[in-house]
């Protein structure tokens, strides 16, 4: 599997890169196990860098969410994405957006994770909107 991101990854690891590279692979129809070792050598690029490791990770899990695991194991995961303080929330925007453009995760899980990005604090009420918030212009009153 050839991703030119990949490369431009490996040779300047950087936020832009790592966030190109993420979008690429996800959007690249592959096996998921060409995937999963695709992410195993991102992953030995990232080193120490806990925000490139974060990015990384928020990308693998995109792609596990097409994966056959079970559903508990994929809400856990993309929970464990909203909670990683690496992550800004407009990270978060990008990779929820494409999940949702892409749709090749089960309907029943993109609706339940939609519930957990759309209170994501930060995330615009566009993306609000579209993941079904009931009160997109004010998501925090009660």
């Amino acid at each position: 599997m050839k991703i030119r991101e990949f490369d431009e990854f490996k040779e300047n690891p950087s936020i832009e890169t790592a966030m190109a590279f993420g979008e690429a692979i996800t959007k690249h129809k592959a096996p998921i196990e060409d995937k999963r070792l695709r992410f195993r050598e991102a992953f030995k690029v990232v080193g120490k860098n806990d925000t490139l490791e974060a990015i990384i990770n928020m990308w693998a899990v995109a792609s596990m969410l097409e994966s056959q695991i079970p559903p508990s194991q994929k809400i856990q995961a993309v929970r464990e994405v909203l909670q990683d303080e690496e992550l800004n929330p407009s990270m978060i925007e990008q990779w929820a957006n494409l999940i949702y453009d892409l749709n090749r995760a089960p309907k029943d899980i993109l609706d339940f994770i939609a519930i957990d990005i759309r209170n994501f604090r930060g995330i615009s009420k566009k993306l609000r909107k579209r993941l079904g918030h009931p009160n997109p212009d004010h998501p925090y009153s009660k």
